[in-house]
């Protein structure tokens, strides 16, 4: 059973196997001036586009929702959508990590920490 992951716009689905029991890598890289990001699992590229969210940014004092999928900003939660499992070392940096960094990362996951959220 795969694990859809992102979704942008309306378009643009990643399913990722990752529902296997293991613990996995998952990691997410966009850049705002060219809307390209790639998605990748245990360090391998998955996943990639263009257009998504070009010249926008993550603003400071937003909220960050993990393992739960919400139809507008401020709306309700559904228990049927809420993801089921372990989320562990989250982290968000304020620049793209580049394929090798992401592959340490793979190999060790204390390799580098988020400069805007290091959970």
């Amino acid at each position: 059973n795969p694990q859809t992951l992102i979704h942008y716009s309306g378009t643009g689905y990643v399913d990722l196997h990752v529902l296997d029991g293991m613990w996995h890598l998952v990691c997410v890289t966009w850049k705002s001036s060219s809307g390209h990001w790639k998605m990748y699992t245990d360090g391998r590229v998955v996943g990639s586009g263009t257009g998504a969210a070009v010249g926008r940014s993550v603003d400071p004092g937003g909220v960050w929702i993990l393992g739960q999928e919400q139809d507008s900003p401020g709306g309700s939660f559904q228990v049927y959508q809420a993801f089921r499992g372990d989320i562990s070392d989250f982290n968000v940096w304020n620049y793209v990590l580049t394929d090798s960094q992401i592959l340490q990362l793979h190999v060790d996951v204390n390799s580098y920490h988020g400069n805007v959220i290091d959970w």
